[in-house]
């Protein structure tokens, strides 16, 4: 599989194989920093949906606020039903176990000073609830019903916001705002001292001050419902909300028929009976979104849970995943670098020292390899024949050179003989001349004897006949 495989294709190897290790590394720390990450806000949301303190003045503006104590009392002094009564004993009742647990948490000194004032509230509505039982028995009016039993909130409603401030100090303030604090902020804004308190106070006391207050606790509410769409909510609470929001226009809509009825001089329990809202809806509401409260919160609790369980297995398997990764890809990267990088560069590095002593009986084998050292063998294989075409070169050229010296010297030894037969031959020549200038010399002497002989033979009177050995006649004179 690795047998022509690159230098630079191992180098992507050894970087793909080294981002791996680094992305689990980081794909680990990734996933328990989202996992811690989201430890971190479920544990400050149930921080503060857990709050004691949080979880006790919530109640407790349950217990005395929109369908509690405040808002049965004043609907029995208009409605005078005998069930409100009893109604309004059970929120008290239930205000005071409140303020019991609440006085079992570690609470400052002005929280002590806070339940003191709203208990000591409590028991004027206790005593103001059995006075308007015998004034509705006597037949007084609503107006002086309310009158003679008014009792002064002001302790109860400072000490409500003396809670309110040291729960808020409590929570950090990088701490997300909750579901369970939006539907605390939604009953404060519905319940004691603030709409339904206002509301039935505005009606049985005609004061217009009242008017404005109310309003702005309403806008309050439906804002509070506005911030509470905007978590993640369900069906349950969608619909919730808009029960609430229903009501909350109800009641909205009733305060421009309050001012109304009052112009046209109605007294407090005919405008009530004109003005009824079934808060029934909201109140459902305000269960569902408590009751989906804690849901969220097991939700939360069991989210924080699986996310624990995620980090521990996490915590436990990545540093042996990480091991084994290391590990394999440490014995990959020294086999790959020890059979395809070392093993061929030491064969090369041998076989090229071998070339520089002259040895090219060596064996390269690696030369069919496609890739960079196959380049290198064949670059060595290339030099090896040319050292053994130049061996063989020179070879032949010793061997030419050779029979060119022996051809030089037979050259040198013709040439000398050559001289020696030219000396001889010119020696010769002047022989020959010398001869032939004798030979020509005796022709000379030669004519001029057979002249002289010829006209000696001519000149005498005898008969002078000259025969060859043949006997043929050659001469003969006149």
């Amino acid at each position: 599989m690795f047998k022509h495989i690159k230098l630079t294709t191992i180098r992507w190897l050894l970087a793909l194989l080294m981002l791996s290790t680094c992305a689990i590394v980081i794909v680990s720390a990734l996933a328990m920093k989202q996992n811690i990450s989201l430890i971190d806000v479920t544990w400050k949301q149930l921080q503060t949906d857990l709050s004691e303190k949080a979880r006790a003045e919530s109640a407790l503006r349950t217990a005395i606020g929109f369908g509690g104590m405040i808002h049965e009392f004043k609907n029995y002094i208009l409605r005078q039903q005998p069930e409100r009564m009893a109604a309004t004993q059970s929120r008290i009742h239930v205000a005071r176990a409140v303020l019991r647990q609440y006085g079992d948490l570690v609470l400052s000194e002005a929280e002590l000073v806070a339940l003191e004032d709203i208990e000591m509230v409590l028991s004027h509505y206790d005593t103001a609830l059995l006075q308007a039982e015998r004034m509705i028995s006597n037949g007084m009016t609503i107006a002086e019903i309310d009158t003679r039993i008014r009792v002064d909130d002001s302790p109860a409603l400072r000490g409500l916001q003396t809670l309110r401030a040291e729960v808020s100090q409590t929570l950090n303030a990088d701490e997300p705002l909750s579901k369970a604090r939006i539907s605390a902020d939604l009953r404060a804004s519905l319940g004691y001292g603030a709409m339904i308190h206002e509301f039935k106070n505005y009606i049985l006391r005609h004061d217009v001050a009242q008017v404005k207050k109310i309003e702005r606790y309403i806008q309050q509410a439906l804002e509070d419902v506005k911030l509470f769409h905007t978590f993640d909510t369900s069906n349950a609470e969608r619909l919730a909300l808009a029960d609430i929001e229903t009501v909350l226009f109800s009641y909205r809509n009733n305060l421009k028929r309050v001012s109304i009825l009052i112009a046209q001089g109605n007294n407090g329990k005919q405008i009530d009976q004109r003005v009824q809202v079934d808060d029934k809806p909201a109140l459902r509401g305000l269960s569902i979104l408590d009751r989906e409260n804690m849901r969220h919160v097991q939700r939360s609790s069991d989210a924080l849970s699986e996310a624990l369980d995620k980090i521990s297995n996490t915590l436990k398997f990545s540093p042996v995943m990480i091991t084994i990764t290391l590990i394999l890809a440490t014995m990959f990267i020294m086999w790959l670098i020890q059979h395809h990088i070392m093993v061929p560069i030491l064969q090369l590095t041998k076989n090229m020292v071998a070339l520089a002593d002259n040895d090219l009986s060596i064996a390269l084998d690696d030369h069919y390899q496609d890739n960079e050292l196959g380049n290198m063998a064949r670059t060595v294989v290339v030099f090896r024949d040319n050292m053994t075409d130049r061996a063989k070169t020179e070879s032949q050229l010793a061997r030419t050179n050779s029979e060119m010296n022996e051809r030089i010297t037979t050259i040198h030894k013709l040439r000398e003989e050559a001289h020696e037969q030219t000396h001889k031959a010119l020696g010769l020549a002047e022989g020959l001349a010398a001869a032939r200038e004798s030979a020509e010399q005796a022709m000379a002497r030669a004519e001029q004897d057979e002249l002289r002989v010829r006209s000696i033979i001519n000149a005498v009177r005898d008969a002078i006949i000259t025969i060859n050995s043949h006997g043929i006649v050659e001469s003969i004179n006149p």
